[in-house]
């Protein structure tokens, strides 16, 4: 798999043009075709214009999208609002804090999750670790697959040599290269990375919490001048893993292990040692497997960030072997917001509201610290990045790259035939299609994958500000950003919760 030889999908069936755009400018040919039947000025006056519409429409781009995609999009959206299903209200909402400022928690909160939207076929399920403890694991009910999702750490590469960061890059590439093989289980990784503003004020008192009682007092003192001057935001960053493994290409292990939920996660389970060794390659260790209250606090920090607070209390608190209160991490009941509503350009959720948006990668090559930017630290809102791997088997991937170098070999030759000059995007588009093609025939790999960044805030007044200063740290990197209005739900639960949910169809 070579980092290198990318592009973004099209599934153009004329002139790389999707269905609808093609079906809007076949409508305007039609007008055009009617007016020179027809003869009449009537015809031509009425006509005329709806047929340059109908091709306007098809042809000029709107923050990268045509307007009768945008049209879809709209429809879409306008159904979802119709069926009052952009409004979310959780079946038992949670009065997490008591009077004393402690989290409390129900005698039966029961052990199925409670999300919004595209979310809601996801079930949790757990597995034995080996070790006496318990691993969550994610089952989608209509896709039939079954996630685990990590704790990692990593070291980063802004301050490594460029050839060290070269190693891990390919370290990471050659794990991922070992999923694309024929009936591979591993049909989907997802890693996601979160930036979560601090203050200070917080800075000083854990570090006051943590200061050893033979501790030099002048360490001490200088410690402390540093906190008291330095009033500048901090940021907490947190990375996860999720690996996900396919019933349908599973079935002789998971009948082997005993059938149904219970030797899938099994079958699952055996897979995430070697995982854990693999991923070491790439500089990506990791920690910790999350349990099943583990995975239910990520995805309630998720959707509200006040609570991240209190979830981390609760998980320092229980280092102390002495502790004996519950468990970090939350019942599964409580895993998802109390409310949320979808708008446009919008999703607002608990306390919070939050903008997604697709992150499109530059033409020119750009070094592998190019997202460093997307996660540097922001006082005003948490970020947090996603991107989901896709590995395609060898037979699906040749019949992928054949179809992809017919379409825009057909679209360059139609230009030529029709009079017209192809443009070198085309051009090039087609020897990245080709090189793919050799590099798969020698033995690479071929992933789909897509990338996301939401920002998050709690003050509806910081939302444009902190999605501008976004913007401008992407565009410092070559990294383009584009709101995922109309779709902006289903994107946050994609950028946002770390559960492994798939790629869009090509058809975006």
């Amino acid at each position: 798999m070579n980092s290198a030889a990318w592009q973004r999908e099209r599934a153009g069936v004329f002139f790389g043009l999707d269905g609808a755009q093609s079906a809007t400018l076949a409508g305007a040919a039609v007008c055009l075709l009617l007016v020179i039947v027809l003869h009449s000025w009537v015809a031509l006056g009425v006509l005329a214009p709806l047929g340059g519409l109908l091709a306007a429409s098809a042809l000029v781009r709107i923050e990268g999208r045509a307007p009768v995609q945008w049209s879809v999009t709209a429809l879409a959206h306008a159904a979802v609002r119709l069926r009052g299903a952009h409004r979310f209200k959780a079946a038992t909402p949670w009065q997490a804090i008591d009077g004393d400022g402690e989290l409390v928690e129900p005698e039966d909160p029961g052990d199925e999750w409670d999300l919004p939207g595209i979310l809601a076929p996801l079930r949790l399920l757990e597995v034995d670790d080996g070790r006496g403890g318990k691993v969550a694991v994610v089952h989608h009910r209509v896709d039939q697959t079954y996630t685990a999702v990590a704790r990692v750490t990593h070291p980063g590469l802004t301050l490594v040599s460029t050839a060290k960061a070269q190693n891990r890059v390919q370290g990471w590439a050659a794990w991922l290269a070992q999923q694309c093989v024929e009936d591979g289980q591993i049909v989907r990784v997802g890693a996601y990375h979160w930036c979560e503003p601090g203050e200070t004020d917080e800075l000083a008192a854990w570090t006051a919490r943590h200061v050893r009682p033979d501790a030099p007092p002048q360490a001490v003192e200088l410690v402390r001048e540093v906190i008291a001057q330095d009033r500048r935001r901090v940021s907490e960053h947190v990375s996860y893993l999720a690996v996900t493994l396919s019933a349908a290409r599973s079935r002789r292990e998971i009948k082997a292990a005993g059938g149904g939920d219970r030797g899938a996660c099994a079958v699952l389970a055996r897979r995430l040692g070697p995982v854990a060794g693999s991923v070491l390659a790439g500089g990506v260790e990791v920690e910790r497997w999350l349990s099943p209250r583990e995975l239910a606090g990520v995805i309630r920090e998720a959707f509200a960030p006040g609570a991240a607070r209190d979830l981390s209390a609760r998980r320092l608190a229980a280092l102390d072997p002495g502790w004996r209160g519950a468990e970090p991490g939350l019942p599964a009941r409580f895993a998802g917001p109390t409310s949320a509503e979808t708008h446009w350009g919008l999703y607002r959720h608990d306390d919070a509201l939050s903008v997604v948006a697709e992150i499109h990668w530059p033409r020119t090559p750009r070094d592998a610290s190019m997202l460093s930017g997307l996660v540097s630290s922001s006082g005003r809102a948490r970020r947090q990045v996603a991107i989901v791997y896709e590995p395609l088997p060898p037979r699906v991937a040749e019949r992928t790259l054949a179809m992809d170098r017919t379409r825009r070999d057909v679209a360059i030759r139609l230009r030529h035939r029709t009079g017209q000059i192809a443009p070198m995007r085309e051009h090039k588009e087609l020897e990245v299609a080709t090189v793919q093609d050799a590099e798969l025939a020698a033995g690479h790999g071929l992933l789909r994958f897509a990338a996301y960044v939401a920002v998050t805030v709690t003050d509806p007044e910081d939302l444009e500000a902190a999605w501008d200063e976004l913007c401008a740290d992407a565009a410092s990197t070559g990294l383009v950003l584009r709101r995922c209005s109309g779709w902006v739900d289903a994107a946050f639960a994609a950028a946002a919760v770390p559960v492994g949910l798939g790629l869009p169809g090509r058809q975006r």
